[in-house]
């Protein structure tokens, strides 16, 4: 398992960059778009990430229903290669979600340390530090779960 929610990969694709560019750009549903808005998933079936597509670069995440505080932010890069092109592909956390794991990490590690040094209770302080884990752990198992599934669609445009 890994320990903080950021996962590298690198993907070796048969077609040159700029066709690598245009498959990705073709199913990537851009956020300053109306349909947006109105998104229905029956009448766009190509459509399956929204973001920013630059012909280097970009910056997806896969469009969802329902919101998902998990869904992986994709940042990659598209380097063109003699026999084709390599996606160097980062998934992390939103903000957002970072932000909120984060912060009740640190709650509940200063609650267990609390617990421990001022009030010497420490089955009190196992309970702050296992809820604390259970916490981070869910977190990563379905950001885990979400960076798999978004992979899955990656896969599904190059393959």
């Amino acid at each position: 398992m890994e320990w903080l929610p950021i996962r590298y990969e690198t993907m070796v694709i048969p077609y040159p960059a700029s066709e690598a560019y245009e498959k990705l750009a073709a199913c990537v549903l851009p956020p300053e778009d109306p349909k947006l808005e109105n998104f229905d998933s029956t009448t766009s079936v190509q459509q399956l990430f929204n973001g920013i597509v630059k012909p280097t670069s970009f910056r997806i995440s896969k469009i969802v229903k329902q919101p998902d505080n998990f869904l992986p932010l994709i940042i990659g890069k598209i380097e063109p290669t003699s026999n084709g092109s390599i996606l160097f592909l980062k998934y992390q956390l939103f903000f957002s979600s970072l932000f909120f794991i984060s912060f009740w990490s640190v709650i509940t590690l200063l609650i267990t340390i609390i617990l421990i040094f001022v009030y010497h209770s420490y089955l009190y302080a196992l309970l702050a530090f296992g809820f604390g884990m259970v916490h981070y752990s869910v977190a990563m198992i379905n950001f885990s779960k979400q960076v798999t599934q978004s992979k899955l669609l990656l896969d599904s445009i190059f393959g």
